[in-house]
């Protein structure tokens, strides 16, 4: 048994209650963690979602085995700085550019990385970062809805039930993006308007190319347009695989749509003071690239929501979503009716 194991065992969780700082909020937040003088405390109100910080001013000297070095402990303080200032979920990549480019207590190097890795594990299995902080879309798995009868089935069917905001409308709107851990930072954007989001993940399957292509089609013989706004690295590589994409769905007939490439672009870098690192001149797509490259997870999570939103939003306007998402409401309550007159 490892060092680590044998002192995570040995470590024990206390209950805490605190309360969330949110104006018009102040909802009861119940937490377990290992205690330690004044270690900082991010967790999620159940309520509000607000990223609450918790201190826990506790009088008793921690035991030589909860002993942190002063870097962990700015690396702590930190991270619940990075949560608090963003107010939302992120992965641990975007985090690691928080620290590195914008708190500036690690250097940018794929070692501070791993340690970010090791250190955002080690706060949660000790309860002091909310396991809901960080998102992964990476692991995957299928299972089959069931029901415990008609009730519960028309529950969940009233309670999940969303009407289609773009079945009136001229456009059909996608977001394609390269990372897909950094699809539940944008998640909640297109979930709101209705948008489908695709993780692409650099070059993709002919399959799915040909796929997307016959969507094209049938949209153009419906009358509609048909939008796709990618976002992905700035390297070779990264700009290479949203070229071939383009030129492969034109390849395969897919008729009229329009491609644009939204982030991460050398404007982009140089407004928002973006971190770079040298590009690979071994890529055999570097010639012609001009400049260093950039992963999208350097882009401010915030910023990276707000451009989702504005390509949406160029084609649907908000007091006719409002509309749309009071209709829904209403039919909402239409399908729960049902429950009782069974």
């Amino acid at each position: 048994m490892s060092n680590r194991v044998k002192k995570r065992q040995a470590e024990q969780k206390a209950k805490y209650l605190g309360r969330c700082s949110a104006d018009g909020c102040r909802s009861e937040v119940s937490f377990e963690a290992v205690p330690y003088p004044g270690i900082e405390v991010v967790r999620q109100c159940s309520n509000c979602g607000t990223m609450a910080v918790f201190r826990l001013d506790i009088e008793d000297t921690a035991k030589e085995i909860y002993k942190l070095r002063p870097d962990k402990l700015e690396i702590n303080q930190a991270i619940t700085r990075v949560f608090a200032r963003l107010q939302m979920q992120i992965g641990v990549r975007s985090l690691f550019y928080q620290l590195a480019s914008v708190e500036q207590v690690i250097p940018k190097t794929e070692k501070a990385y791993n340690v970010v890795c090791n250190y955002v594990s080690d706060m949660r299995l000790r309860g002091w970062l909310a396991w809901r902080c960080i998102t992964d879309e990476s692991r995957l798995y299928f299972t089959q809805q069931t029901y415990s009868g008609i009730g519960e089935a028309l529950d969940h069917v009233s309670m999940s039930y969303r009407k289609d905001l773009w079945q009136d409308r001229q456009d059909v709107v996608q977001i394609w993006i390269e990372k897909l851990g950094l699809a539940g930072t944008i998640r909640p954007i297109t979930y709101q308007y209705d948008v489908s989001l695709l993780p692409v993940r650099g070059y993709n399957s002919l399959t799915f190319l040909h796929q997307t292509a016959e969507e094209i089609k049938e949209a153009n013989r419906a009358g509609k347009r048909f939008f796709i706004y990618h976002f992905g690295d700035y390297d070779p590589s990264g700009v290479n695989a949203a070229e071939t994409i383009e030129d492969s769905l034109q390849s395969l007939g897919a008729g009229n749509f329009n491609f644009e490439r939204m982030a991460i672009t050398r404007q982009q870098i140089a407004e928002y003071s973006l971190p770079t690192r040298p590009t690979k001149r071994s890529d055999t797509r570097s010639k012609g690239f001009a400049g260093d490259s950039c992963e999208l997870d350097a882009l401010d999570p915030r910023i990276l929501r707000d451009l989702t939103e504005r390509c949406i939003l160029n084609h649907i306007d908000k007091p006719e979503l409002e509309y749309l998402k009071e209709l829904e409401e209403m039919e909402r309550q239409q399908l729960q009716q049902l429950k009782y007159q069974l």
